[in-house]
């Protein structure tokens, strides 16, 4: 009995290692041999559509991996109370800010020396910042946009105007031109605005302190814009409003009334541009560059970069890197910016003809040497991005505070954020 026992287990044991070795053999086909990845990332029209074909790709390439993603119109949210309980899924497809502070607490998956080499050697110095903790990365660059530097403009809407935007020598005749298709009903309530700035205004304040000579952290992280350079350029976003009121904080967020036919020019942005040519064809839109407001070169801010983190927890850790090396080759990025609108962080796909001839992309392209990453990107967590895009110039555009108010409370809470 004993014996029969023995030989039924040798023989139950070898059938389970016959059983592994064609499992792996094959792929890893059957349930027993699949690993699965848990991946979160946002909902919108131009992310999911080429991202749920890269994942049906990379199944086939590789079905002992099953990618199972959760679409969500606002991850971040989801992100944070994940990493915060321990349940968060095992890769994360997010806006660096959203990273950062996980980024300085370590709290992220090390990407492993074999992968990083290969990262380093594919993607743009400046993309690893908000990702780098002691010269070692936390997490992967993916993309990122030009978020200055050019205008969107409404070509029907300035053509009703007998106005061409493009022979604007200048930030103020610009602004001038923008008065003469802004709109108003008899309650001079605004139902057209020359040019709405209800969207990343940070954009617009880093962009000025750039090129007004100024700078926006120290090295530390700590609020280097409290002073006339910085003043200068939140003052210049108060006129939008006040001096030239060619926009209204009432009047709607940008992506909202471009789309309905009601803006006649904005910050370019080809992340939205291509959301606009999928969702609103019937918009007729051109880009021209932004007019200068000085003689001084034209700089423009590196704000955010689209990264994918690695829990620490994720059981199959090795399958979850196989699925960020897929994404990262070249052809898979030179597919996924044209399709999304931003640039890719992959220096040999950023030059690919898909992306420098894509009618979103192309615009910007010629940009790239101007953007500034050293001193902005780094230390922008969602707090302080909240802070400097939203609390600080809405206070001084409503009236709450004087310019220097605004500025110098937004460079003691940036202090504050800092040493968090």
């Amino acid at each position: 009995m004993v014996k029969y026992r023995r030989a039924r287990l040798g023989m139950l044991i070898l059938a389970a290692l016959v059983a592994s070795t064609i499992a792996f053999a094959s792929g890893g086909r059957g349930e027993a041999g699949q690993q699965t990845v848990s991946f979160i990332t946002l909902d919108v029209v131009n992310f999911r559509p080429q991202l749920e074909i890269f994942i049906d790709e990379f199944q086939k390439a590789y079905p002992n991996i099953k990618i199972d993603p959760v679409w969500s119109a606002d991850p971040e949210p989801q992100v944070v109370t994940g990493l915060e309980s321990g349940a968060e899924q095992d890769l994360i497809f997010i806006w660096s800010p959203a990273l950062v502070p996980y980024v300085k607490q370590k709290r992220l998956a090390q990407v492993p020396p074999a992968h990083e080499k290969k990262i380093r050697d594919m993607v743009f110095d400046y993309s690893l910042l908000p990702m780098t903790n002691e010269g070692k990365l936390y997490g992967v660059p993916y993309n990122y946009y030009p978020s200055f530097g050019s205008i969107m403009y409404n070509v029907d809407l300035w053509k009703q105007a007998n106005l061409d935007p493009t022979t604007a020598k200048n930030w103020d005749e610009f602004m001038q031109m923008c008065q003469k298709v802004t709109k108003r009903d008899t309650t001079g309530r605004m139902t057209q605005a020359g040019f709405s700035a209800e969207r990343d205004k940070d954009a617009y304040f880093y962009a000025w302190v750039l090129q007004g000579g100024g700078k926006v952290f120290n090295p530390d992280g700590t609020a280097a814009f409290d002073n006339a350079i910085g003043r200068a350029a939140l003052q210049r976003i108060v006129d939008i409003y006040t001096k030239w009121k060619v926009d209204d904080p009432e009047f709607g967020l940008t992506t909202d009334t471009f789309k309905q036919g009601t803006v006649a020019a904005t910050n370019g942005m080809p992340w939205f541009a291509s959301i606009l040519a999928k969702d609103t064809p019937n918009i007729k839109f051109a880009f021209m560059p932004q007019p200068p407001v000085s003689s001084s070169p034209r700089y423009w801010g590196l704000i955010e970069v689209w990264m994918y983190g690695v829990s620490q927890r994720a059981a199959n850790k090795e399958a979850v890197w196989q699925f960020v090396d897929y994404l990262l080759q070249a052809k898979q990025m030179a597919r996924w910016s044209p399709f999304s609108g931003e640039m890719p962080a992959n220096r040999q796909a950023s030059t690919a003809p898909e992306v420098t001839s894509s009618p979103f992309l192309g615009p910007f392209a010629q940009l790239m040497p101007h953007g500034k990453a050293e001193g902005i990107i780094e230390f922008l967590s969602g707090d302080i991005t909240q802070l400097m895009r939203e609390v600080m110039p809405a206070k001084a555009i409503r009236g709450m505070q004087t310019v220097d108010q605004a500025i110098r409370e937004a460079a003691t809470e940036v202090n504050r954020l800092s040493k968090k």
